[in-house]
């Protein structure tokens, strides 16, 4: 017989509610939701407790090689860092957490302090910083560096829109990480418990015999299972708004990131029969799509190009990339649509089985 959209719907929310209601009262599940939660707000409070305790810095780039500046910096009165290059330069503002500036010293800045001349340097700040902030840092730096030289410093913001860049570590690479970290294990681990936990209880084969379709059943648990993962990461963006570019480029990335983790949970929680047994996989799991998000910079270049295939195709490595390319300024369509084909092509495919597998079920 046929039924509407409507009682669609009410089957797939009747599905979905029963295992929200579940995962709430179960303590082990709570556990889990706690500490990851506790992992993602540590992770988080990092940029506030750096800013409470930082002192105003800036990276400077001397053109000149100047003598007084280098004696500003061993005095250690002030955090003021050179750098080799102008990249540097650009790579260590983009990177930073807090606010800093970037300065580019002229190469005649010990000429002009000998001769009692006005000195202009040009500044930099990444693209995120409030106008007040910068303004705090410029006056700082201006009168400090004044008084340590005798001599008037003006610095001229000539770039407010630095961007972090992709091929060097930074901040970035914690928000990379967390969001990552949250959204995949979170789903992964709850999804098959509350399955195994069905199937302990014998509710499971009720659900299957019932008129609920395969389509319903994972329908209503994918709802479930992405619930927790996107409430966490919804709280993780709202913590992170201030660095993130592209806002669809990075909800694009959770919600596709939240649907393979929860595919991936229907495929152990259908396939496996005990905690124990889920437990182990789980967690190997974890460890395997966890790898491209933690080490991809340091060990990409000593893998092979058969294992370093193998990682690119992990749904945790295309997801870190879209959230990566979401800070940046600007991106390739050859990189969105790579990635955004990695994690769909992961989440049909892995379905495909757990349809296969429920359709086979000898109950």
């Amino acid at each position: 017989m046929n039924i509407n959209i409507a009682e669609h719907l009410r089957i797939i929310w009747a599905i979905a509610s029963k295992d929200i209601r579940d995962s709430i009262k179960n303590k082990i599940v709570l556990g889990i939701l706690i500490g990851v939660g506790f992992l993602m707000l540590s992770s988080q409070a990092m940029p506030i407790i750096m800013k409470v305790n930082a002192e105003p810095r800036a990276f400077f780039y001397d053109l000149g090689k100047s003598t007084a500046l280098r004696e500003i910096v061993r005095s250690r009165e002030i955090q003021f860092f050179p750098v080799d290059t102008f990249q540097e330069m650009v790579n260590s503002v983009g990177s930073s957490s807090i606010p800093v500036l970037g300065l580019i010293i002229p190469s005649d800045f010990d000429l002009a302090v000998n001769n009692g001349s006005t000195i202009l340097l040009d500044g930099y700040s990444i693209h995120w910083a409030r106008p007040s902030e910068i303004d705090d840092l410029i006056t700082h730096f201006q009168d400090t560096l004044s008084g340590m030289t005798g001599q008037t410093i003006e610095i001229q913001l000539v770039n407010d829109s630095v961007y972090p860049n992709p091929a060097e570590p930074g901040f970035t690479d914690m928000i990379v990480t967390g969001l990552v970290i949250v959204v995949m294990t979170i789903s992964l681990i709850l999804v098959p418990f509350l399955i195994i936990e069905e199937k302990e209880n014998h509710t499971f084969e009720v659900l299957i015999i019932s008129p609920a379709k395969i389509s319903h059943l994972l329908a209503g648990k994918s709802i479930a299972g992405m619930l927790y993962g996107l409430v966490a990461a919804t709280v993780m963006l709202i913590f992170s708004s201030r660095w993130i570019v592209h806002w669809e480029l990075v909800i694009l990335a959770v919600f596709l990131g939240s649907l393979a983790s929860v595919s991936l949970g229907l495929f152990f929680g259908i396939t496996f029969k005990n905690f124990t047994t889920i437990n182990l996989w789980v967690g190997i799991a974890i460890v395997l799509l966890l790898i491209p998000a933690f080490l991809w910079t340091g060990i990409q270049n000593k893998l092979s190009i058969p294992i370093r295939i193998l990682f690119q195709a992990f749904p945790s490595f295309a997801m870190s990339n879209l959230v990566g390319v979401s800070l940046l300024e600007g991106s390739s369509f050859t990189d969105i649509w790579d990635n955004t084909a990695v994690l769909i092509g992961f989440v049909i495919v892995t379905l495909s089985l757990v349809w296969w597998k429920i359709w086979k079920m000898d109950i």
